[in-house]
Parts: structure tokens; sequence; C-alpha cells
């Protein structure tokens, strides 16, 4: 699962509540409109790294989530299956 943000300046960076996303240990199912929401980066890596950050990668779901060595994060990813908004959760 996606942690939350737990860093002040995840009150700056924009992305959509991925509570409602379907998640497994290989894929994240999301609403179109979530998935035009987030901000690419394909051959880089957010900057202001804090746990629960998320972005695009590819056709992937990336996040930034806790590591078991505290002076790391660990980045998280799951291929998306992006559904039509009205399509998502019938």
């Amino acid at each position: 699962m996606i942690p939350p943000i737990d860093h002040r300046y995840g009150a700056h960076w924009p992305q959509p509540d991925h509570t409602i996303w379907l998640m497994d240990a290989t894929h994240v199912m999301l609403p179109e409109s979530h998935w035009q929401a987030l901000n690419i980066y394909d051959s880089t890596l957010p900057s202001g790294q804090y746990v629960g950050k998320v972005w695009r990668h590819g056709k992937m779901v990336a996040w930034y989530d806790t590591d078991p060595d505290p002076a790391y994060l660990a980045i998280n990813n799951r291929e998306a299956i992006v559904v039509p908004d009205d399509e998502f959760m019938r």
C-alpha cells in the first residue's frame, strides 16, 4: 500500500487520492483522471524525496516508501491499469 505523505513539503506536491486505487503485488488500477494528474518522471526521479510521494514512470505508478535503513527511502512501483473514470469502481 502507498503510505500517506508524512512530510510538510507534501502540501505542495499535487497528487490524486490514491486511497481509492485497487492494488495487488504487481498492479494498480486507477481512474484515467488520476493517471493523467500524476507528474511524469520517465528519465529522472522527483526531487523533494519523502514517504508517500507518487508519480508516473512509463506505464508504472511509483512512490517513495520507508526503508529498513532510516537514512534511505525505498522506491516501490506497480504496473498501471488505467480505467475510464465512468467505469472505475462500478
